[in-house]
């Protein structure tokens, strides 16, 4: 299950690498499965927040993205079609999304986000005591 806290650092994340390195994806390692679907709200307070599942977030620009895809999926079509959407998602209001789960890939294109990557960098760079253990 994806909660708040892991949202909150996989748009921090998607924000913080498009500002560094231009276009790309956030790339979640995890032990557990994650249901996008059902987002539990953490109530963040002065006290550092454990994840319920593991993950390992980290951002991959589109040029190193087509060797990371070359690796997880065996069709090209479905390479150019995720690169064309890499081309065209719009990093303010959007993240493309990999969750590596054991040898899977699920590939999401999380729109609509009630809170905005650029918020929610901000968010987590005014409250990063909070967060510390995940930044990266």
């Amino acid at each position: 299950m994806l909660n708040f806290t892991n949202f909150l650092l996989i748009s921090y994340t998607a924000w913080k690498g498009f500002l560094k390195s231009g276009r790309g994806a956030v790339v979640c390692n995890t032990n557990d499965a994650v249901d996008l679907f059902r987002i539990t709200y953490t109530t963040i307070t002065g006290k550092k927040i454990l994840p319920d599942e593991t993950l390992n977030i980290h951002f991959v620009t589109k040029v190193r993205l087509t060797d990371c895809l070359s690796e997880w999926i065996l069709h090209q079509k479905k390479i150019t079609q995720i690169l064309t959407a890499v081309d065209t998602y719009n990093p303010q209001k959007e993240i493309i999304l990999f969750i590596k789960f054991n040898s899977s890939v699920e590939v999401n294109i999380l729109q609509n986000l009630v809170i905005s990557p650029p918020e929610c960098y901000q968010y987590v760079c005014r409250r990063q005591e909070e967060f510390f253990p995940y930044l990266l």
